[in-house]
């Protein structure tokens, strides 16, 4: 059965012997190996009595704790000095969280099982499509085929776990910045008390269409710009979180060019270059905003960039001085914010266009 569908024309067809060389780890029970790539679809074809599903929920738990427990291993401290709070990390909750959640996101397991060519041993049914989430779904299940035949040896999974993820955190700080699944969802939560319903299915791939399909339903503030308050958007993409993740960029997008985003109507803000970074600071002290965050970043020969991010939206400026491109990028954010709220005059535009000048 370990041979059905597998190409007779690979070096060595054996998908046992392959993926031991890949992972570093010999079966005792080889048929946990071999359910683990077996789909549903497959399963009902040739009557088999399990498939892999059952081990993606064991092997999702066990890359979450392998994960968790190499980020805190870089990233953390225990100070035996200090009685009132001795454990300390780097980062916090919810950064260490968007860490974690790159390496085990959907996109980067299949594109880290086709790179140690694991997609080639996947038992599909007849006429099933090979997707993404079929990536995802077994490398989660062999890493939950391996824990239930070494009975949750963690030197094992541990092992396993870096083979199959290659776990690299020389730079985190690009893994930081927020997706936009996260950045509409917490703009509806904070307006509507609510997320907005993310309806995701699969489809029959038709030549180039994409297999998942998003349907993304949505409110908007009231407003006297004609634009309803109930919204719908329709998207495919090849898995589902690069589903939702491009409706969520869709809406983004249209409640900003709507001027929906923020309001600072009763604001009563004129940016200012020099005061940029206040006036910033000072919208946040009102609520109107989450507090800025701002990342500086040498050019050699020339002086500093600086980007921040503030209210869902982003600025930078380049300048001699690390102040001054921090004003530039401050100014940039509130012009931005300013446009997102349909309140932007033609002179901010220009003066924002000229700042990105050294």
């Amino acid at each position: 059965m370990n041979l059905l569908k597998i190409d007779a024309t690979l070096r060595d067809p054996d998908p046992v012997s392959c993926i031991r060389e890949v992972i570093g780890y010999s079966f005792i029970n080889e048929n946990l190996l071999r359910q683990a790539f077996t789909r549903r679809a497959f399963a009902l074809e040739y009557g088999l009595d399990g498939c892999s599903e059952e081990l993606e929920y064991l092997g999702d738990t066990v890359l979450n704790m392998a994960v968790t427990r190499e980020i805190i291993r870089h990233f953390s401290e225990v100070d035996p000095t200090c009685t009132d709070a001795p454990f300390r990390t780097r980062y916090n909750e919810g950064e260490l969280t968007r860490i974690r959640e790159h390496f085990l996101s959907g996109e980067y397991l299949a594109s880290r099982a086709r790179e140690l060519g694991l997609d080639r041993f996947i038992l599909y049914g007849t006429g099933e499509q090979k997707t993404g989430s079929s990536l995802e779904d077994a490398m989660e299940a062999l890493v939950g085929a391996v824990c239930a035949d070494c009975g949750w040896d963690m030197s094992i999974l541990s092992s396993v776990a870096d083979q199959l993820l290659c776990v690299q955190l020389s730079s985190p700080d690009k893994y930081l910045k927020r997706s936009y699944y996260d950045l509409f969802n917490s703009w509806h939560q904070k307006h509507f008390g609510s997320i907005p319903s993310y309806e995701v299915g699969g489809s029959e791939r038709i030549k180039d269409r994409e297999p998942f399909c998003c349907t993304l339903r949505f409110s908007v503030p009231e407003n006297q710009k004609g634009v309803s308050e109930y919204q719908r958007i329709d998207v495919n993409a090849e898995t589902r979180s690069m589903a939702r993740e491009l409706a969520a960029k869709k809406a983004y997008s249209f409640v900003l060019d709507k001027g929906l985003w923020v309001n600072l109507a009763d604001a009563g803000l004129a940016p200012d270059l020099e005061n940029s970074i206040n006036q910033l600071q000072e919208l946040f002290q009102k609520q109107y905003v989450e507090p800025p965050q701002y990342e500086f970043s040498e050019i050699p020969g020339m002086g500093w960039r600086c980007e921040c991010v503030c209210g869902g939206v982003d600025g930078y400026g380049s300048a001699p001085g690390k102040t001054k491109a921090k004003k530039k990028a401050a100014f940039m954010v509130l012009v931005k914010l300013l446009s997102a709220a349909g309140l932007c005059r033609d002179e901010w535009r220009k003066e924002m266009w000229k700042t990105l000048d050294f």
